[in-house]
């Protein structure tokens, strides 16, 4: 039995680490918060998922898929768990933009100027955010723009190209932050994008991977962003506090 080199321990422990020791703007440090963190995000979605799979009473694709597309194929419409985990992901998406929308306005009011890095990274996530979940919700790349003679690539287009500016703009904020979540976010986004654009087979366990994927991304890009408003606000807010004019006002 091999045993495992120095070599590659030591690399091991320094990829490990990384996830650990991440951003200085990160608030709950240390291994225990980090390990809380990834399995409070992974684990439930993973749960989830293995349930919609094993459970034998509703087919996969009237929890996966969106409602309105169960409803309009369903021989016996409708029921309330059509889309089940669609509408979650919508949730999700909706309660993210309230986030970082609300983060927004905290920080323009504790001064814009000073922290404009942070209001602009907070308003393009916000926005971005946005897009996404009416995309959900209304089935824009779907059906809406296929309707309306353009090609769902066109809406991948857009939203690539405003997520480039929005990690161009506010890179260091991102870096400032528990940086390795986004990138599971954005990987697992991009996974289910490039199955639904390159695999066209049509089983169940490529839904599940789709939207599973899907899923997944969408809950690692809430953590994210809720963590980074959090620790920002906090310390945001610390900084106020100490600074003679708050001194003055007391």
């Amino acid at each position: 039995m091999d045993v495992p080199s120095p070599m590659g321990i030591r690399r091991f422990e320094n990829l490990a680490r990384r996830f650990v020791d991440v951003g200085d703007g990160v608030c709950m440090t240390g291994r225990s918060w980090a390990i809380g963190i990834y399995a409070f995000t992974v684990l439930p979605v993973l749960l989830l998922l293995s349930a919609v799979w094993y459970q034998p009473y509703i087919p996969l694709g009237e929890l996966m898929r969106d409602c309105l597309l169960v409803a309009e194929v369903s021989k016996d419409c409708c029921h309330i768990y059509y889309g089940a985990v669609s509408n979650l992901g919508v949730l999700i998406w909706a309660g993210a933009a309230a986030i970082l929308f609300f983060s927004a306005i905290v920080v323009g009011l504790l001064g814009a100027d000073q922290h404009r890095g942070y209001l602009v990274q907070f308003v393009l996530a916000g926005i971005l955010t946005t897009l996404l979940c009416v995309d959900d919700f209304f089935l824009v790349h779907d059906i809406v723009l296929p309707k309306l003679g353009f090609s769902e690539m066109l809406a991948y287009a857009v939203y690539a190209a405003f997520a480039l500016l929005y990690v161009f703009t506010a890179r260091n904020e991102i870096l400032a932050a528990r940086w390795p979540m986004f990138l599971i976010s954005i990987f697992c986004l991009a996974l289910s994008v490039k199955i639904d654009v390159f695999m066209n087979i049509d089983s169940d366990f490529r839904l599940l991977v789709e939207d599973g994927a899907k899923l997944m991304g969408i809950v690692a890009w809430f953590s994210f962003h809720a963590e980074a408003a959090a620790c920002t606000l906090q310390r945001l807010s610390q900084k106020g506090t100490d600074s003679p004019e708050a001194v003055r006002l007391v």
